[in-house]
């Protein structure tokens, strides 16, 4: 019970730690000053360069104070993210098939990954031949992607995985 008690308080903590910036008040230094949630509409500044206002879900403009809505934050890929992307090929393979749009396209080497293994991937793509090959005749099929793959350089038959996101961006892992 309290190897239990201990691991959940330590999850919890752990849980904490990366909401605990999300939560985080930022701004120009008056601590006392309260930002409303966005769809209010009281107006506070809005985010350094992005020079407007933020449309919400219900046609509302809302101001988003300190927030840069020009970048966004990625995680980079590994080499172990690439193996997976590589067992999850039919997952994805069927996402391509019905995507109308790709909003992003990330080709990642797989070479060129930290702790890159040619061996490992090589076993991997045998191993998942039948999904390697459903993700490339969907690639091809798609328009969208095989375009911007096409405009960037790549072919379907270098690619041996892809992920796609929510928002719609796929990321692609080439040998």
């Amino acid at each position: 019970m309290k190897r239990i008690i201990g691991l959940t308080t330590a999850a919890l903590m752990g849980a904490s730690m990366m909401v605990a910036p999300a939560l985080a008040q930022t701004g120009d230094g008056a601590s006392d000053r309260n930002v409303p949630a966005p769809g209010m509409s009281e107006s506070a500044p809005t985010a350094p360069g992005t020079g407007g206002t933020d449309t919400m879900n219900d046609g509302a403009a809302s101001t988003m104070p300190d927030v840069d809505t020009n970048t966004t934050a990625a995680i980079a890929p590994t080499f172990d993210g690439a193996l997976t992307a590589i067992d999850g090929n039919s997952t994805s393979a069927k996402s391509i098939e019905t995507m109308t749009e790709v909003s992003t396209v990330n080709i990642i080497k797989i070479d060129e990954l930290e702790g890159a293994d040619a061996a490992a991937v090589e076993s991997a793509v045998s191993q998942n031949e039948e999904g390697v090959s459903e993700l490339r005749s969907a690639i091809e099929a798609n328009t969208a992607l095989s375009g911007q793959l096409e405009a960037d350089g790549v072919e379907a038959s270098s690619v041996v995985a892809a992920q796609v996101e929510a928002d719609g961006a796929v990321t692609i892992y080439v040998m």
